[in-house]
Parts: C-alpha cells; structure tokens; sequence
C-alpha cells in the first residue's frame, strides 16, 4: 500500500487501544482474543464508512453499491479463510486469520474513505 494511503488508516484511540493490547499480549490466547476485538472494532468501522458511501450515491448507485459491498466481504473472508488454512488446528490460526482480516478490512476502511472525499469534491 502507497505511504499516502497508509497514513489514513484508521488510527482513533479505541483502535489505538486495541492495537495496544495487542502488541501487549503475552499468550497465544491473549494475541487471538486481541485479534478478536479488533476485528470486531473494525467490522463497525466498515459499516460505518460503507453507510456515509451509500448515503453520498443515488438509488442506482447504492444498489450496485450495495453488491458490491456484499461481494468484497465474501472476497475477504474466503481470501482469509484460504490464507489461514496452513495453521488450520494450531491455536495460531485465529492470530493469522485475525491479523489478515483486519489487514483487509483497513484497506477497504481507506479505500471508502477516498470514495467518499472524492464524491463530496464533485
């Protein structure tokens, strides 16, 4: 990812706690559960920036919007799941899973983001 790009990421404080507790975590146990929560965290951040994008299109462009939203999450999670796979019954599955989804999710996260500040200039 481009160094320009990667400066928009997400960086609140709620994720920058998360982040933190990750980098913290002494266990397997406590890497995955981190893992978790930020997965989690960003799964609403998603949600988030994919309704303030619904909201800035017209009808036709939301429904198209919307299967494309439907179909990028399915593209991540199987993505993820494939990526996962070689640690598939090791307890640092999770962590690999964890680690790429939120890989995956921030991106999208700034990729929205730009969508959004490009539509509201025009």
């Amino acid at each position: 990812m481009p160094d320009g790009l990667r400066a928009r990421i997400p960086t609140d404080s709620e994720l920058a706690r998360l982040e933190r507790v990750l980098e913290e975590a002494s266990t397997q146990t406590e890497l995955n559960i981190a893992a978790r929560e930020i997965s989690l965290y960003l799964e609403t951040r998603l949600d988030a920036a994919e309704t303030e994008t619904a909201a800035l299109l017209s009808e036709e462009q939301r429904v198209l919007f919307g299967q494309s939203c439907e179909a990028w999450r399915t593209y991540r999670d199987s993505f993820t799941d494939a990526w996962s796979m070689e640690y598939e019954g090791g307890s640092m599955q999770p962590l690999v899973y964890g680690m790429c989804k939120n890989r995956m999710t921030k991106a999208r996260i700034e990729e929205l983001e730009l969508l959004c500040d490009e539509i509201k200039s025009h």
